[in-house]
């Protein structure tokens, strides 16, 4: 559980047919974030791995996926719909009517509904994210002091120490009063909070297992020298290069913890300062998403962006502190570590005067992407999914979304409760990206 290789092999993919997703308040942001995790296998097969543990429900946004995969899935051994399924067929377009919002009054009319649900392929109400969505929400938007009265819990989803419990803004806030959101930024969220309860989880499967070895004197050695050999790292070190020449290696913030979403979702960048005189001084920091800039003019592909991103930048007018004296200064970006899933973000929204305007600009982008690390190392990523933002700001529009269905190895288009099968990877490529995913080959 602990390692990534512990899962098993990619080649054994988990079936399942497209569910679309109701948008029950301005939740498309939710929706397609929701879709393209559904769409990396890897992460399908993490929440599958931890699904039949005894205490999930203490860790809640693993419980919440591991209810809504379990809706998700229900159907993935029905190989036919229906004669008398309510979706309507047109084409390769399927769209799937929204369930009503009314309650039942009837607990058996409840389950019947349920039920026919399940066997129709209806879309599904990712409820289970309910608390999640309007404790991000609080985080970005926080009510205004007449809707919450103090004293007001932290705004971001904490982990108690005791029990793992989130800490919501008023849970009890209707989803209703939830604005559109960023969807980079929900998925950056969302990442951090399963994570932090993966890392927890870990921790506690440790504290059993160091239970039962207090009847294994031998085991407590290891236990030691790994600890010592953890307490060993430093924050600057020096290293010599291929070509002779030294640099000094700072560490940003700590690495993230080795957990299965650190390890198929986080990659680590190298910003390299250089000095006249002096050694290179270069820091590492992990990440999850890849912002890049799209706003100067020669920039017309992803390529284009990242080659932009780790382009050298001249620093004007720097003073050595030393010397006091204006030398040349210079600072670049590049990839220090690569992820299993390379999330890029293209910053199509610039902020002014508390507004956001949206850069509507065609960014072309490639299905199998090269990327060279600082030391050399070639990887090759497939798309994986493509989101697009549909409006004229962050605030407002909407969201839709094309994964790539690795086991059929066809594109489907997710605009909430609606799918349209079998996409042309030509009119995937035509999409204003906002958000693209990318796995890497092998």
């Amino acid at each position: 559980m602990r390692n990534i290789e512990d899962i098993p092999s990619k080649s054994q993919l988990i079936a399942h047919r497209p569910r679309g997703l109701i948008n029950t308040s301005n939740t498309c942001f939710m929706n397609v974030i929701l879709q393209s995790l559904t769409g990396c296998q890897l992460f399908l097969k993490v929440i599958k791995n931890i699904q039949d543990l005894d205490n999930l429900h203490i860790y809640p946004t693993l419980n919440s996926f591991n209810q809504f995969y379990a809706e998700y899935f229900s159907t993935a051994s029905t190989s036919t719909t229906s004669p008398t399924s309510p979706l309507k067929t047109n084409g390769n377009s399927v769209t799937s009517p929204p369930l009503s919002s009314s309650p039942s009054s009837s607990t058996s009319s409840t389950a019947s509904l349920q039920q026919s649900q399940i066997l129709n392929q209806l879309p599904i109400n990712p409820k289970y994210f309910n608390d999640i969505v309007k404790s991000f929400n609080s985080k970005v938007s926080p009510p205004s002091p007449q809707i919450i009265s103090p004293p007001l819990l932290n705004t971001m989803a904490q982990v108690s120490k005791k029990k793992l419990k989130l800490h919501f803004l008023n849970s009890s806030l209707p989803l209703a009063t939830i604005c559109q959101q960023d969807a980079q930024e929900f998925l950056v969220f969302l990442l951090d909070l399963i994570n932090e309860e993966f890392l927890t989880l870990l921790k506690d499967i440790d504290i059993k297992d160091e239970e039962k070895s207090l009847l294994s004197p031998s085991s407590s050695s290891s236990s030691s020298s790994s600890k010592d050999s953890s307490e060993l790292n430093s924050d600057d070190w020096e290293v010599v290069g291929k070509n002779g020449k030294t640099a000094v290696f700072t560490n940003s913030q700590q690495e993230l913890p080795k957990t299965p979403i650190s390890q198929i979702f986080s990659g680590v960048l190298r910003s390299s300062f250089n000095r006249t005189g002096q050694k290179e001084s270069i820091t590492v920091e992990p990440f999850y998403c890849l912002h890049l800039d799209i706003r100067p003019e020669e920039i017309n592909s992803l390529e284009d962006a990242l080659k932009f991103f780790m382009k050298p930048e001249i620093i004007e007018d720097y003073t050595c502190p030393n010397k006091k004296t204006e030398i040349t200064a210079s600072k670049s970006w590049s990839f220090e570590s690569l992820p299993r899933i390379l999330i890029i973000h293209l910053k199509r929204f610039a902020f002014e005067s508390d507004a956001s305007r949206k850069l509507d600009k065609k960014i072309s982008f490639p299905t199998q992407l090269p990327i060279t690390t600082a030391n050399s190392v070639h990887k090759k990523y497939s798309l994986l999914s493509v989101v697009s933002h549909h409006g004229r700001g962050l605030s407002q529009g909407h969201y839709t979304c094309d994964i790539f269905e690795q086991q059929k190895n066809i594109w489907i288009r997710y605009d909430d409760a609606q799918i349209i099968n079998d996409i042309k990877e030509k009119d995937v490529l035509e999409r204003e990206a906002y958000l693209l995913l990318y796995q890497i080959n092998n």
